[in-house]
């Protein structure tokens, strides 16, 4: 049905269905980012939340995000892998970063 929704699109509950592009960004409110990663290759996927960070920071409104990593990964190593690559990236961006992971 969600497909469908998206190619009638009149679903009033979709979010271009409710905002203007050009609205400007209502700083009253704030937004969740999420990165979802499952046994995933990690420095990838690190790369991507660095560069999502980083553009965010660009355009000065990280007070208005929350950056979350949501690991559902079951693999011990990549496990490992992925806690080392956020605590490297909460100390380079001041940890700002939050995560939730599933327990193996």
């Amino acid at each position: 049905m969600g497909f469908l929704q998206l190619l009638i699109g009149k679903d009033k509950y979709s979010i271009p269905y409710t905002i203007k592009v050009d609205e400007p960004l209502n700083l009253a409110h704030r937004t969740a980012l999420i990165m979802p990663i499952c046994n995933e290759d990690v420095e990838r996927v690190f790369a991507g939340l660095c560069t999502i960070y980083e553009s965010v920071a660009a355009i000065s409104r990280l007070e208005h995000f929350d950056i979350y990593v949501l690991s559902d990964s079951d693999d011990l190593d990549i496990c490992v892998a992925e806690k080392k690559a956020w605590m490297e990236l909460c100390h380079d961006v001041g940890g700002r970063i939050f995560t939730a992971v599933a327990t193996v």
